[in-house]
């Protein structure tokens, strides 16, 4: 009976394994975790929000950095865009990286 409270991790695995919305299927592993193993529902959202609040520092940084990784992103596909822009139309990015590459081989 005891290897019924690892039902979580089974559905974890199921739910990648099948590239189910992450955060779904962790909250449904939880849930299924908690219903296993005698909680009931009250202390399941008190043990959550606990959780939550005990580690809200590493929430915004984990938010902080896909925000910076999201704007390096985007900026980064404005900047290609705009640079196959000025370099003309017909122009095609992989000529422009072989261009690239061999004008840095004759500087060498």
């Amino acid at each position: 009976m005891e290897l019924l409270k690892l039902i979580g991790i089974v559905i974890v695995v199921v739910g990648f394994a099948l590239k189910l919305d992450s955060i779904l299927v962790i909250m449904i592993a939880a849930v299924a975790t908690a219903l296993v193993s005698g909680m009931d529902p009250l202390t399941f959202f008190q043990t959550l929000g606990d959780s939550f609040v005990s580690n809200r520092s590493m929430l915004i940084f984990i938010i902080v950095m896909v925000v910076t990784i999201v704007l390096y992103i985007a900026l980064d596909r404005i900047y290609a865009r705009q640079s196959a822009k000025a370099s003309g139309p017909g122009v095609d990015a992989s000529a422009m990286a072989a261009e690239a590459s061999s004008e840095a081989g004759d500087q060498a």
